[in-house]
């Protein structure tokens, strides 16, 4: 028996590095997993991958930014599994210009992605 058999997990931001990384392991370990990424591309081939190795796995784009977007996403997971026990907050973005070069529209970006989107997902509900 593995250690998240019978768990549910939405991983944001997971279409690659860690969040691709934490996908693998929590498949590997036994739960279903919902992966999500504004990269629908890379969450695809990354759910395909998964899936076809045997893991129960989804992906949905998902904007964390967007309030309304975590409720579609937990909806979405319940449905597909059952339940939602574990959320992994990955998601982020940086501005790359530097802070001193950034407009408030890239700031406000960056912040609504890393902090209200982290924000966003423990407070939307669905949790078992």
């Amino acid at each position: 028996m593995s250690r998240l058999d019978g768990k549910v997990a939405l991983i944001t931001g997971a279409a690659n590095g860690q969040g691709a990384a934490d996908a693998e392991l929590f498949v590997r370990e036994g739960a279903a997993v919902m992966l999500t990424d504004i990269d629908a591309a890379a969450g695809e081939a990354l759910a395909k991958r998964l899936g076809g190795a045997g893991g129960r796995v989804r992906f949905q784009v998902h904007d964390v930014a967007g309030e309304a977007a975590w409720q579609e996403v937990v909806t979405a997971t319940v449905a597909a599994f059952g339940g939602l026990h574990v959320l992994v907050n990955n998601a982020g973005t940086i501005a790359y210009q530097g802070i001193a070069d950034s407009t408030v529209s890239e700031w406000s970006r960056v912040m609504a992605v890393n902090l209200t989107g982290g924000l966003s997902g423990i407070s939307c509900g669905g949790w078992a």
